[in-house]
């Protein structure tokens, strides 16, 4: 009988190393040129536009008070999925693809971190990594902050379809 085990993508945001469930990631893409608002919040870095959509980037290091690079040409940015929308994530660097075993990976309880964010760790190539809740990283006000932005960038690239050339 083979052992139950979970995928994750493990990458870096500032110092700290973490872990998303594979199933929520979308794509990675490098850093591609930002539509940045002049009046976004600061943990958002820009607007993507990803195949005519836009989806908000947020700067994770940033959000989470981590120290953080200034993000460059390939600095990657991991695609997820969160409650049926995608969500860009600016990220140090992708370390790689780990199949933890369920009996490897440590669970935490909900209130042991901010709003839940973090829900387990576990050890990979000798380094501790914490399993982020993609359904909890973003508080309420800044899920809708991103919604409103992603609205007006829609608009924007709605109007440039139309637009004559």
């Amino acid at each position: 009988m083979q052992a139950k085990h979970d995928d994750f993508l493990v990458f870096c945001a500032g110092a700290a190393s973490c872990a998303l469930p594979l199933c929520v990631v979308e794509e990675i893409v490098f850093l591609p040129e930002l539509l940045e608002p002049p009046t976004r919040p600061p943990f958002l870095a820009g607007l993507l536009n990803l195949e005519g959509k836009a989806v908000p980037v947020v700067d994770l290091a940033r959000l989470f008070g981590l120290t953080h690079n200034d993000a460059g040409l390939y600095t990657p940015v991991v695609v997820i999925r969160v409650s049926e929308r995608s969500v860009g994530l600016l990220i140090s660097g992708v370390a790689g693809l780990a199949g933890v075993a369920a009996e490897s990976s440590l669970p935490l309880p909900l209130n042991d971190s901010f709003k839940g964010c973090v829900t387990g760790a576990f050890h990979w190539h000798d380094e501790g990594v914490v399993v982020l809740s993609p359904e909890r990283i973003f508080l309420h006000q800044e899920v809708s902050c991103m919604e409103t932005f992603r609205e007006l960038e829609r608009r924007r690239l709605g109007a440039l379809e139309v637009a004559p050339s």
